[in-house]
C-alpha cells in the first residue's frame, strides 16, 4: 500500500522517531523511502558573504544524508534515497510531493521536543499536503 514514503528530517530527536516509524513501516510494506532536508534559507543575512558557507554546509548534509541512508538500506534491505533542498521548508516539502508520487509523509510533531503541540512546519504541512501524514509525537517511545 505504501510503496513511497516520504521522511523529512532536521535531525532533531523527533525526526529521529519519525525515521524509526518510517524504518518500521518501510520494512512491512518494502516501500522505498526519500529522506529530505530542507536547509532554510534566510533574507536576513547577505546571500554574498553566505553562499560559500551555505554550499560547504549543503555539502555536508548532502554526504551525511547519502551515508545515512546506504548505512540503513544496506541493514534493513530497503530502497532509500536522500534529497537536500534549500529554501523555505514548507514550500519545498509541499513541492517535492506534488513533483514526486508520495503515499505517505512521516515527520515528527515538532522540533523543540518539549511537547505535542504541532509545531508551524508541521500545521503548514498538514494544511497543504495532497498526500497523507502520519505525525509521530514526542511522547512515542522508540523500544529497539
Amino acid at each position: 500500500m505504501f510503496q513511497t514514503i516520504l521522511i523529512p528530517t532536521d535531525f532533531t530527536p523527533a525526526a529521529w522517531k519519525a525515521m524509526y516509524v518510517g524504518v518500521a513501516l518501510g520494512e512491512s510494506h518494502k516501500s522505498h523511502l526519500t529522506l529530505l532536508h530542507v536547509y532554510p534559507n534566510s533574507d536576513k543575512f547577505s546571500k554574498e558573504k553566505l553562499t560559500k558557507d551555505i554550499s560547504d554546509e549543503l555539502k555536508k548534509i548532502k554526504d551525511n544524508m547519502e551515508k545515512m541512508s546506504k548505512e540503513i538500506a544496506q541493514e534493513k534491505g530497503l530502497k532509500i534515497s536522500s534529497v537536500v533542498l534549500s529554501g523555505n521548508v514548507e514550500e519545498q516539502l509541499i513541492s517535492f510531493v506534488k513533483e514526486h508520487p508520495t503515499d505517505l509523509v512521516i515527520m515528527g510533531v515538532n522540533s523543540n521536543g518539549d511537547d505535542n503541540n504541532p509545531g508551524s512546519h508541521t500545521v503548514e504541512i498538514i494544511q497543504q499536503s495532497s498526500a497523507p501524514l502520519l505525525i509521530v509525537p514526542n511522547s512515542y517511545s522508540i523500544d529497539e
